[in-house]
């Protein structure tokens, strides 16, 4: 069974995917900073099958279109029942 701890340990392996995204994005906007909650629905093949981000005080859509095809790639191990957890991803120059 898949656990919110299971999606912190995933989001601290995918640090430098994250902080590229970030990087990219203050390129644009030298200014950038917030926070954006992402909700990461699982499938049962251990697949990411939703992504969607709210609470977000960035508003920057290449940042979240970014994050989320970071978030789309993850692979988790199978599970019986799907999972759907959430991590607020926090930016500051």
């Amino acid at each position: 069974q898949l656990t919110q701890e299971d999606v912190d340990a995933m989001v601290a392996r995918q640090r430098n995917q994250e902080n590229s995204c970030y990087q990219i994005s203050l390129m644009d906007d030298p200014g950038l900073f917030g926070s954006l909650r992402a909700e990461i629905e699982i499938g049962t093949d251990g697949k990411v099958e939703r992504v969607e981000f709210s609470a977000n005080s960035i508003n920057d859509r290449d940042l979240e279109d970014c994050l989320e095809d970071g978030i789309r790639r993850w692979r988790f191990d199978a599970s019986a029942e799907p999972f759907t957890g959430s991590y607020t991803f926090t930016f500051s120059p």
